[in-house]
């Protein structure tokens, strides 16, 4: 097994990996040899190997081959010019998935995260237009932003120029659109931590409910192309046309669950504020819970073993959203909290490496 690695190295990987950045790896590795990139591609190989049945390799091969390679990325990041940096962020980026199969630990995995985003910044946005660069920032994205969203700091995703000048050449896609709505989140979230007064609370409700009407356009626009429905009901579980489907629809579901909680505790803060003219004090509290439940429904549609990593990792900002949200509606939400929880205790036993995310909350 591990000649045939030497041999096709990419080609291994790419049996697994369909996102945009991974796609890229074959044309790194043609551009000339660079031991930390290979080491990294080789830790994200074993990892996966880990997790198959025909070609399942020891635990502790995995995590020497990851040692080897967080080493080889270390040492490029500490000698100027060893490492081209869409070389060193594709590494990072497959370090990142090996984390996600090993039994490492969260904070190690969003070090590696805040600091792919550091990498980012060494470059104009202009730099992220075209090519490799531009694969490798669309998608690095989904997951910077949905880590600004969990940590509640802004992001330097969400200035104009980092949402527009990467894709002046290539058009976003229907999801790299969604995050581009998605960029104004963590800063909103921030702001209502730090600021008070009614002045701001009115300037937040603003913004959310642009934001609110934003993501209500996305959804109608992305469900509206296809002659077939988007998804469909297979008794209790939501099934969907694609992979990307299912994550576009269920980030824009949990988009709105963060955004409606923020104007429901902005209300409560400042009871004299009305939310928006079409969304009464009720319907905040029962749209939470509807989307929340349609995103605990889509679970078992990503978790299915034939989206390997992508489905079960997809799911965790959404599922997360869901269950904290079903959680704080107390006896209200009691029945379907009972239900997400079901659910996400089933998806843990299936996908350990969930069990970062979710650490002690079940």
């Amino acid at each position: 097994m591990l000649r045939r690695f030497k041999e096709a190295p990419v080609r291994l990987l790419l049996e697994y990996a369909v996102r945009a950045w991974a796609e890229v790896l074959p044309d790194l590795v043609k551009a000339g040899n660079n031991t930390a990139l290979n080491a990294a591609i080789k830790a994200f190989a074993f990892s996966i190997l880990v997790c198959e049945t025909q070609r399942k390799i020891p635990m502790a091969t995995a995590l020497e081959a990851y040692s080897v390679a967080l080493r080889s990325v270390n040492d490029s990041l500490k000698i100027p010019n060893k490492s081209s940096l869409v070389q060193l962020m594709a590494a990072v980026m497959c370090l990142l998935f090996a984390e996600l199969v090993l039994p490492t630990s969260l904070e190690s995995w969003t070090a590696h995260l805040e600091g792919l985003g550091e990498l980012m910044q060494t470059r104009e946005p202009q730099f992220y237009a075209s090519g490799i660069a531009h694969r490798l920032f669309v998608g690095a994205r989904p997951a910077l932003i949905v880590l600004k969203i969990q940590s509640r700091k802004a992001s330097f995703l969400a200035s104009e120029e980092w949402q527009t000048a990467p894709f002046q050449e290539i058009i976003p896609s229907p999801m790299q659109a969604l995050m581009n709505e998605a960029t104004a989140i963590p800063g909103i979230i921030e702001r209502m931590s730090q600021e008070a007064g009614i002045t701001t609370a009115d300037r937040l409700l603003t913004e959310l409910e642009a934001l609110l009407d934003r993501l209500a356009l996305w959804e109608t626009s992305f469900q509206a192309t296809p002659e077939a429905p988007r998804f469909w009901y297979d008794g209790d579980c939501i099934w969907f046309d694609s992979l990307t489907t299912a994550n576009g629809l269920t980030h824009c579901w949990a988009f709105n669950v963060i955004c409606l909680t923020c104007v429901g505790k902005i209300v409560g803060l400042f009871p004299d504020l009305r939310p928006f003219a079409h969304i009464s004090r009720g319907m905040v509290s029962q749209e939470t819970r509807r989307m929340s439940m349609l995103i605990c429904r889509s679970t078992k549609y990503l978790m299915q073993d034939k989206m390997k990593l992508f489905g079960p990792t997809s799911i965790v900002l959404p599922l997360q959203t869901a269950y904290d949200t079903l959680k704080a509606g107390g006896a209200e939400t009691e029945r379907d909290f009972a239900c997400c929880k079901e659910i996400l205790e089933s998806a843990l036993g299936e996908k350990h490496f969930l069990s970062l995310f979710f650490k002690g909350d079940v």
